[in-house]
């Protein structure tokens, strides 16, 4: 029978909960937190041409199938070549694709960005001779160019291509860029856009009037290169200039094609930040720098207020300034320009901002509220998953060399005080903040009853939110001292739920039906918290769950959140749960 909320917790007899891959929260500082190279400069790069060492490390991306990728430079002595090296669900990594010749077109380099399909498809920009218009700027997937400078665009009759930057592409294959067109083949910028798929459209254009806006975008330069879009393409965000005749009112946020409204009003340049977001008095909105956006909806974006120097640095996420400049985050007072911030699918954000030490500054990255590494730590060089003495963080990769894949797992470059040198490796580490979800009602498991299948990540659909309702956790889950929290997003508003824990995983990880949704935690059920959820449709728990749940050192636990879901569900039970999520505790 199904787990009945009330405001007794203990024990509860339940039916079992999906398996997981273990992931380990033990740490409560970057020092416990082994950050392994992948690559590093001067070794020779296995899959390239033989003699072909590593030169250059650059942009790197993660995917929401737990793939990753990063663009290199090699070199023989004599030639240099560009690579992608990774792998599409982060298994066996290796060269991806090389630079080469296509019929006429003939690559010379890759450019900085780069994203990744679950496949392992690669989109990325590349430059080179032999096209329509000479020397090229272009855009491919794997080996297929879909823009190339000089060439006609076909969604737009009478233009060309004038250039293609920072492309991505969706878990599922479609790539989307930045792009220039021109009225003549060869010549000179005279629009850009935003455009998706392997015959690119556009889905933002200069000239538009985008819903929400009071001015159309501008012609010249109106696209930003800040931007994301969701992991199915379903959703994007992207900072833009209105033709607003002031170039101190014309940035403004746009969010799936539709400007962005806090507080009631627009999110624009010049315009106040509302108190409701965070905004101090007389504070206005500045600068958009980094951003990014999940299936849910969930987005984020960093950037400076008008306000003083100290506190004008944000990251906002969902309409709320969740970190500031002069902020204290696990212990690390946050100071100067942010250099780099990526979201994963489960809304875990990882951003790279330098931390008040002693006398001066050190380049930092966190993990929303936990340290994960900063310069003066110590890492693992050979790779070998142990921490190599002396081998020293000198500096931390920024714009485009930061991401987190959605088990949490954060993908840096960084320069390392070496035995040979000061040198840049390619790192993996754990986050100790997250916990890795499983048994989502997306169709990748057990089928959700009624055909009611959730978003990417997410529990079955209910009757309020498609998307399906999403466990995330973030904190330490560190028995002696905890600040691991659970939080639900997308349940029926102001509704009863309960938080609960399992011992093992139900029919391998996949779920087994209940409700209206997939059951995935079992075993020796314990009651954790039993919460209402708010008119938005989100709860959370207290950091007390290791006391709670009885988690000991080593201890491996699987997380669910039960609800209700009224007046009336999909499937007519009257209950549904989220997605699951398992934690391997630490001491």
């Amino acid at each position: 029978s199904p787990p009945t909320p009330d405001s007794q917790e203990g024990p509860m007899t339940l039916q079992p909960l999906p398996l997981l891959l273990a992931l380990t929260l033990c740490a409560t500082s970057s020092q416990a937190q082994v950050s392994s190279a992948l690559l590093r400069e001067g070794d020779v790069l296995t899959g390239a041409p033989v003699g072909h060492a590593i030169a250059t490390l650059g942009s790197l991306y993660a995917n929401d199938n737990g793939g990753f990728v990063v663009q290199t430079n090699t070199s023989d002595g004599s030639t240099t070549l560009s690579h992608a090296w990774g792998s599409g669900n982060g298994l066996s990594p290796g060269v991806l694709i090389t630079e080469s010749t296509y019929g006429p077109l003939v690559q010379t380099s890759f450019e900085s960005f780069i994203g990744i399909a679950g496949d392992g498809s690669v989109s990325y920009s590349a430059t080179g001779t032999g096209g329509p218009a000479g020397g090229f700027d272009s855009v491919w997937v794997d080996t297929v160019p879909i823009a190339v400078e000089g060439d006609p665009v076909n969604s737009l009759p009478g233009l060309f291509w004038r250039f293609g930057s920072r492309p991505g592409i969706t878990v599922t294959g479609v790539p989307y860029f930045v792009g220039g067109t021109t009225t003549t083949s060869g010549g000179s910028t005279s629009n850009y856009g935003l455009f998706y798929g392997m015959d690119p459209q556009p889905v933002l254009l200069g000239g538009q009037l985008v819903p929400g806006l009071p001015f159309a975008l501008k012609t010249s330069s109106s696209i930003g290169f800040d931007y994301r879009f969701s992991a199915l393409g379903t959703h994007f965000i992207i900072d833009v200039l209105m033709d607003s005749g002031s170039t101190s009112t014309d940035s403004v946020m746009v969010v799936s094609g539709q400007g962005l409204i806090l507080g009631g009003s627009l999110v624009q340049e010049g315009s106040p930040v509302p108190v409701s977001a965070g905004g101090l008095p007389g504070e206005n909105w500045a600068i958009f720098d980094y951003m990014g956006i999940n299936e849910s909806g969930d987005y984020f974006f960093t950037g400076d207020t008008s306000g003083p120097t100290a506190t004008d640095e944000f990251i906002l996420k969902n309409g709320v300034i969740v970190y500031r400049e002069g902020d204290t985050v696990d212990g690390h007072v946050l100071t100067g320009t942010m250099e780099a911030a990526f979201m994963n699918e489960n809304g875990q954000i990882v951003y790279l901002w330098d931390v008040v030490d002693g006398t001066g500054s050190l380049e930092a990255i966190f993990v929303d509220d936990t340290l994960v590494i900063r310069e003066g730590d110590e890492v693992d060089w050979d790779g070998d998953g142990i921490v190599d003495p002396g081998h020293i963080v000198t500096n931390l990769g920024g714009l485009a060399a930061l991401a987190i894949g959605p088990d949490g797992t954060v993908y840096f470059t960084a320069d390392v005080d070496t035995t040979s040198g000061n040198l840049k490796g390619f790192f993996s580490t754990k986050a100790p903040s997250t916990a890795l979800a499983y048994c989502f009602g997306d169709g990748s498991g057990t089928v959700c009853p009624c055909g009611n299948f959730g978003s990417v990540g997410n529990g079955c659909a209910n009757s309020t939110f498609t998307s399906g309702a999403l466990l995330v956790a973030s904190g330490t889950a560190s028995v002696s001292s905890s600040t691991l929290v659970l939080a639900g997003s997308g349940l029926d508003p102001n509704q009863s739920g309960l938080y609960f824990q399992g011992e093992n995983a139900t029919n391998g990880g996949l779920g087994t039906l209940l409700g209206d949704g997939l059951r995935c935690a079992g075993g020796n059920i314990k009651r954790i918290q039993l919460r209402q959820s708010s008119a938005g449709g989100t709860s959370q728990t207290t950091n007390d769950i290791a006391l709670k749940g009885g988690a000991a050192p080593g201890d491996t636990k699987r997380y669910q959140l039960w609800y209700r879901d009224a007046p009336i569900s999909i499937c007519g039970t009257g209950f549904n749960l989220s997605n699951g999520l398992e934690v391997v505790w630490g001491p």
